[in-house]
């Protein structure tokens, strides 16, 4: 959740900034404005960068959690005779029980 909080604050941010300058612009020009759609792609631009950010966000961690998995799976390929492994990690570890049961199976 903070993740998300953070990713919305940027965007909010960056976005209220633009619509200051607009109505800055609107003010000085002495002009009016239908506030219904300024507000409207306000809100559309802010929640579609807030997406951007999050798929790209969930793009990283996916390729970091496939890169994890591979390397565990290039060492227990290189595990001793014994068949244990020298890793420990908790994916080792999962992957080690998952094995014994399929072995009494």
């Amino acid at each position: 959740m903070q993740e998300l909080r953070e990713c919305m604050t940027d965007a909010i941010t960056r976005h209220t900034m633009a619509l200051h300058d607009v109505l800055k612009q609107v003010c000085i020009r002495n002009r009016s404005v239908d506030l219904y759609k300024l507000l409207s792609c306000f809100s559309t631009e802010a929640f579609t960068d807030t997406s951007n950010q999050l798929q790209l966000d969930i793009k990283e961690v996916d390729m970091t959690v496939l890169s994890i998995v591979q390397q565990v799976l290039a060492n227990r390929a290189m595990c001793p005779e014994d068949g244990r492994s020298k890793n420990t990690s908790m994916l080792s570890l999962f992957l080690d029980i998952i094995a014994k049961s399929l072995i009494r199976d």
